[in-house]
């Protein structure tokens, strides 16, 4: 059984990808380094045909797409230098791939299987890649033996999902997008259901009690937030920042804070919790996979705690949050 690793790194370093914008007329096999030709270990057929992925990639908010390779399943996350870091130069291209992983990725392979996460990165200062601004939902996957059901020997792309891990073929490519990036500022609002009376007061905090906000409430609110929550308020683990719960309270004592008064109401969305979430930017694949894990986005975002997690809402819903005395 493969495991998929769907949490989370930096600086490129190798590179052995090679790339070919589309649409080509003649697009030519293009040898991968000498290390990964002929390996004692692999048996690969001499005139077997380069693997190659298509992937779709957008024009904007990013400039460089990366594979690389890592490992969260083995005790300590491991993360490989980049298997490919190009330039996005148009819409679409084509990665020619080895036909095997290099032995640097394979010593860390789960079960002799080895998993490359696909990403997008900014541009840094001297034209470098920097943050991560987006990580395809599949893994491209290197099985070396026995495939489960719909995957093959070789280069394969995985997606996890509720009911399993559902398999495809390099030939059905992959579509980037720039799903790692949040609001600079925070702004939502909405409407309320809790009665208004003097005093009221809305307190955007964390569940233990660290406000980052707090301004009176009116029927009709907004919250505007230009800049990121106090360090306190951070997660003490990966991804480091903050999950905000929007609380309305009756400031009893007029302090304009939250001091042990009740919770009064709370921000809802379709019968969930919202949160406003605010997240350090990933500048390595670690920190971009656990982004991805808990569903969030870097920057400032509200989503609704479900079941499944956060779940982020669009900008548009954001701007309709009911603050109710329960969201069930």
């Amino acid at each position: 059984m493969v495991l998929l690793l769907l949490a989370a790194a930096c600086a490129p370093t190798e590179d052995s990808g090679e790339t070919a914008a589309l649409p080509p007329a003649d697009i030519r096999e293009v040898q991968p380094p000498a290390e990964q030709e002929d390996d004692p270990d692999i048996l690969v057929p001499f005139l077997s045909p380069m693997p190659a992925l298509t992937l779709t990639l957008p024009t904007e908010g990013a400039a460089y797409f990366e594979v690389r390779a890592f490992d969260l399943e083995s005790g300590t996350p491991w993360m490989g230098a980049a298997l490919a870091v190009r330039d996005i130069t148009s819409d679409a291209t084509v990665l020619m791939l080895p036909r095997v992983p290099p032995r640097r990725d394979r010593a860390h392979s789960v079960g002799g299987n080895v998993v490359y996460a696909v990403a997008l990165r900014a541009e840094a200062a001297g034209g470098r890649p920097g943050l991560y601004t987006g990580i395809a939902p599949q893994r491209l996957v290197y099985l070396q033996t026995d495939p489960p059901e719909g995957a093959a020997l070789g280069w394969n792309l995985a997606l996890r999902t509720e009911d399993g891990v559902r398999w495809a073929p390099l030939a059905v490519g992959l579509a980037l997008e720039n799903n790692l990036l949040g609001a600079e500022s925070l702004d939502y609002g909405g409407g309320t259901s809790v009665g208004i009376e003097p005093g009221m007061h809305m307190d955007l905090a964390t569940e233990d009690d660290v406000t980052a906000f707090d301004l009176p409430l009116a029927p009709e609110w907004s919250v505007g937030v230009p800049y990121a929550p106090p360090a306190e308020a951070y997660t003490e683990v990966e991804p480091l920042g903050s999950v905000l719960a929007l609380y309305a309270y009756l400031d009893a004592d007029g302090d304009n804070r939250r001091t042990g008064e009740e919770i009064l109401g709370r921000a809802c969305y379709a019968g969930y919790e919202a949160r406003a979430t605010w997240f350090d930017s990933p500048y390595d694949l670690l920190g971009a996979l656990a982004l991805e894990n808990v569903g969030a986005r870097a920057g400032w975002g509200v989503a609704i705690d479900t079941e499944r997690g956060l779940v982020p809402l669009p900008d548009d819903a954001a701007e309709r949050l009911v603050l109710m005395g329960a969201c069930d």
